[in-house]
């Protein structure tokens, strides 16, 4: 399981390029030795491109990544993909959307940001109208998904995602119904154009078959009752 990474996005440099470049020689320099049955590689949505509006991002749309994580992140995947291939080794490129649950970190912008601010009564602060649609899973389907894929006979890209999309505003309605709360919604100017960034899972769920996953309404009713 591949999912060492610099995380850092919004404010990184070349540098984080390059770092996050030097793990991935790492890795691909070990395969070379010690070579797995299989790899699997956590990638993330970001390889589409943040700035990129898609209604239907499948496994064929062209990857366009605009900040240096994602950048890097798609160069990772063409670099394992290359040095699997040439070692005859089966691998797996997950491409993950924002992952949410238990343990997640508190200011993660989405689902667990947002339960955090309902719970703490916090104001919260929405970038434009808060209509565009994001994917989110969540960590449990996450964790059964790649366990599923572990054993599957399949090497190649997958998106591992829900296909089902939410919007800001259906987040904050979901979670008014579950706590009765009522917290102060600030509206801030957008700084970057408005975009959906919608996964389509046909595939995943061709190679999966009969995978059920659960709800974001239901998750996020366990995550406030566990609080």
């Amino acid at each position: 399981f591949f999912l060492s990474f610099n995380k850092t996005q919004r404010n990184a440099s070349i540098n984080d390029l390059e770092k996050n470049f030097y793990i991935v020689k790492n890795v691909c320099n070990i395969l070379k030795i010690n070579k797995p049955k299989k790899i699997i590689f956590f990638s993330t949505q970001s390889v589409y491109g943040e700035d990129t509006n898609n209604n239907n991002t499948t496994e064929l749309t062209l990857p366009d990544p605009t900040s240096f994580y994602g950048i890097a992140k798609y160069l990772a995947e063409r670099v394992l993909k290359k040095v699997c291939n040439d070692n005859k080794i089966n691998y797996v490129i997950a491409r993950i959307p924002r992952v949410y649950g238990e343990g997640d970190f508190e200011e993660n912008y989405g689902p667990t940001k947002f339960l955090h601010h309902f719970i703490k009564k916090k104001p919260l602060t929405i970038w434009g109208d808060g209509k565009e649609k994001r994917d989110y899973i969540f960590i449990n389907d996450l964790n059964k998904i790649i366990l599923k894929l572990c054993f599957k006979k399949f090497s190649g890209t997958v998106n591992v995602c829900s296909g089902k999309s939410f919007s800001f505003l259906q987040i904050i309605k979901i979670l008014k119904k579950i706590t009765s709360e009522k917290i102060i919604i600030l509206n801030k100017k957008r700084s970057r154009k408005k975009v959906n960034h919608v996964m389509n899972n046909k595939k995943l769920i061709k190679l999966l078959g009969d995978f059920k996953f659960t709800s974001l309404e239901k998750n996020l009713s366990n995550l406030y009752d566990n609080r």
